[in-house]
């Protein structure tokens, strides 16, 4: 992708420039052109170019002239770089830890790249758990470093004392030594984790009624008072939340005939909020009120 990108910038950088030159536009407005089809808006790339010191202060073209003299093939291959880090993170999920060989070759890996995009994942020791505690065999909480067993817990069943119970045992065990034990859990869980950490995401928390009724008419230590919420983008406007949740009126066609309608937001301490408003860590929990 990285080489796509820079083909992109890199074989339009002549019309690129007498762009800039012959019209007035900033040199984000235009990468915003070229880059639209990563998915990525004008404010992402304004906040890349800030980031790179790319600023631009004026739209008059002897500004864009010196602006874009400093666009070698340095500057450019820094830009796409920068691009392809914020607008694709990534990280490297190493599967098949559960494998007895996969020690040595877990150690060239870290050796030739950065630990901290690296995760360490046993995807077939995660599904026969959930499987395992599905069936009522074990008791297990993802992403955790053990499992117990009817030995520890009465409360599970005991595993079948035929054939396909010892074969179970001795998966179990397999992965309680050769996963668990190594590792401290199967991976899955801290993969996702750091894939959502990566997006750096805005939970949002939506109510149907007042949310400091629904606060006080809760139980006390209640766990799913906050147990509805939604990971959006930063930026997303209050409308934009609204539309993509309850698919108001904006995502219907003009034949269907009973369409929600959004009214309007309240905040925690019910004011209204308004609809443009760009929901923030501040202002993440509130009321959304739609029309049926």
């Amino acid at each position: 992708m990285g080489d796509c990108c820079k083909n992109t910038l890199g074989k339009e950088y002549i019309y690129f420039e007498s762009c800039l030159t012959r019209v007035e536009r900033t040199v984000v407005e235009t990468l915003g052109t070229y880059l639209s089809g990563y998915g990525c808006n004008r404010p992402f790339i304004q906040r890349l170019c800030d980031n790179l010191n790319i600023t631009e202060t004026s739209r008059t073209t002897s500004q864009f002239k010196t602006k874009l003299e400093t666009w070698d093939e340095e500057l450019l291959h820094l830009f796409v770089d920068k691009f392809l880090e914020q607008r694709f993170p990534t990280i490297y999920v190493l599967n098949k830890i559960d494998l007895k060989t996969s020690p040595k070759n877990i150690e060239k890996i870290f050796n030739n790249y950065d630990n901290d995009r690296l995760v360490l994942t046993s995807a077939l020791s995660e599904c026969f758990l959930k499987k395992m505690k599905k069936d009522g065999y074990i008791n297990y909480q993802e992403g955790s470093g053990d499992f117990e067993l009817f030995e520890q817990n009465s409360n599970l069943k005991q595993l079948p004392s035929d054939e396909k119970g010892k074969q179970y045992a001795n998966m179990l065990n397999d992965i309680r030594d050769f996963v668990l034990f190594r590792y401290d859990s199967t991976g899955v869980y801290d993969a996702i984790s750091k894939a959502v950490k990566l997006q750096d995401p805005l939970i949002v928390y939506p109510f149907a009624t007042h949310v400091q009724t629904a606060i006080a008419n809760a139980k006390t230590n209640d766990t799913k008072l906050f147990q509805d919420c939604f990971l959006v983008k930063r930026g997303t406007t209050i409308r934009e939340f609204a539309q993509s949740v309850y698919r108001t009126e904006e995502e219907y066609s003009d034949e269907e005939k009973s369409r929600p309608k959004f009214l309007y937001a309240e905040g925690v301490d019910g004011r209204k909020l308004s609809d443009g408003d760009v929901i923030t860590d501040k202002n993440n929990v509130l009321r959304i009120v739609v029309s049926h």
